[in-house]
């Protein structure tokens, strides 16, 4: 595994008492250290402005570049370093896949700040530039044919939807909790143009958890990767759809989401050489972020799985059920569903 960390994203801070806190990366450091799963991370390179310019508007990186400190809304916040060290994340996602694409083996980008709310010239929860993004347009500059995006956070990732909305080259699939922020990417929304049938939402009800996710994996994810035959997989890491956070009412549990990563790198394994980067998106709750991290380095080092502390089931029964079979109404005329 290539860890991917910088000591800046951890000085990064919104205000005081912000949920998207600099703790977030401590915790889960703390939790690798804790285990013996903390190693030197990879030295970050810097990303090429043309290969952003595929991603954000120029303009729109000119104008963050030329802010002055201050509120870009009601949720976002700006400071003198944030340029540099919203570049440096997007760095990071470059670098992760730069180097699993060199070793074949995984890469975990623990960034600050997250990226998937930022879209090709907007900003917007917590987020500045899209790291996720980037993370899967290098792939396809350094020669991959199709790529996959998979977003697990409890919050739609409209950026990332927007800027690969008309691609076919990069799917999205986003699993997310419908009626919360951003109100965006209901199960009906499958692309744009050329794209159309390449963006996947599945939207799911509140207390949506571990059945519902698998399930969900079982009828749609794994079909249309493997339709798909992405060469590579890039994984939006949200823990905010976790029973512990504080933010949403998803109910997924630790072994929960790792089953969820650890199928996602077995179909890495199996149709793509094992290339697969995560990137870290949300999740405010410090126990999770502890809990599944340090399970998701233990995975992808090959290493014995610790134990986890919130193991509890709280959706046994399929309870997105109905949110699973819109998202196959609306999906297959495009996948073999």
């Amino acid at each position: 595994m290539h860890l991917i960390y910088h000591e800046s994203f951890v000085e990064h801070e919104q205000w005081p008492g912000h949920p998207e806190r600099p703790e977030r990366l401590m915790a889960i450091k703390e939790a690798l250290e804790a285990h013996g799963l903390w190693k030197g991370p990879v030295p970050i390179e810097p990303v090429p402005r043309e290969l952003l310019a595929h991603i954000h508007q120029p303009s729109y990186i000119e104008r963050l570049k030329n802010t002055g400190p201050g509120f870009l809304d009601a949720d976002t916040a700006w400071a003198d370093s944030t340029f540099d060290t919203a570049m440096r994340a997007l760095g990071g996602a470059y670098t992760g896949v730069r180097k699993t694409l060199t070793t074949g083996q995984p890469s975990l980008c623990l960034l600050r700040p997250p990226g998937h709310h930022a879209g090709p010239d907007y900003f917007g929860g917590f987020c500045y530039f899209n790291n996720a993004a980037l993370a899967a347009e290098t792939a396809r500059h350094e020669g991959v044919e199709r790529v996959a995006i998979v977003d697990i956070d409890v919050h739609h990732g409209n950026g990332t939807r927007d800027i690969m909305a008309a691609r076919r080259d990069i799917l999205y699939l986003s699993t997310h909790q419908w009626g919360i922020y951003p109100g965006t990417g209901p199960n009906d929304d499958v692309g744009e143009d050329e794209g159309e049938g390449y963006t996947v939402n599945l939207a799911l009800p509140s207390g949506s958890g571990d059945s519902t996710y698998s399930d969900a994996f079982d009828k749609v994810a794994e079909p249309i990767l493997d339709d798909h035959k992405p060469g590579f997989i890039v994984v939006s890491i949200g823990m905010d759809a976790h029973y512990m956070d504080p933010l949403a009412t998803l109910s997924l549990s630790t072994p929960g989401y790792l089953s969820l990563c650890q199928r996602l790198v077995d179909m890495a394994k199996e149709r793509c050489s094992g290339k697969i980067v995560f990137v870290l998106e949300g999740g405010y709750d410090l126990g999770a972020l502890g809990d599944v991290g340090v399970g998701l380095a233990a995975m992808l080092s090959e290493k014995e799985m610790p134990s986890v502390k919130y193991d509890m089931i709280r959706d046994d029964s399929v309870r997105g059920a109905d949110g699973v079979a819109s998202t196959i109404h609306a999906q297959k005329e495009y996948w073999s569903l």
